[in-house]
């Protein structure tokens, strides 16, 4: 077993089908840190301005778990989540805490 798979990182998730608020909910409902940037969008409704938050980047979030954890997760939802894959290395995409 490797340092990476026990350590607890950031990954970069790709949610599929604009399902990266119901992923949220579920991360908070197991007590999994996990990020997800937000914008304010104005949109018109009427005559009336409507200021919602929305995903700044959809189908992305961003969760703070070992790999293990993050492969029981994806094996225990029904959401569909994958890995981002790093093309040379073949492993899912880690960030640095500081970014």
């Amino acid at each position: 077993m490797t340092t990476a798979t026990i350590e607890n990182n950031w990954y970069a998730i790709r949610v599929t089908y604009n399902r990266e608020m119901k992923v949220k909910y579920e991360m908070d409902a197991r007590h999994i840190e996990n990020y997800l940037p937000m914008k304010y969008r104005i949109r018109m409704r009427g005559e009336r301005r409507i200021k919602e938050k929305v995903p700044a980047i959809h189908n992305l979030i961003f969760i703070y778990t070992t790999r293990e954890k993050l492969q029981e997760i994806k094996q225990t939802t029904t959401l569909p989540i994958r890995y981002i894959m790093d093309r040379e290395t073949k492993t899912p995409i880690t960030i640095q805490s500081a970014q």
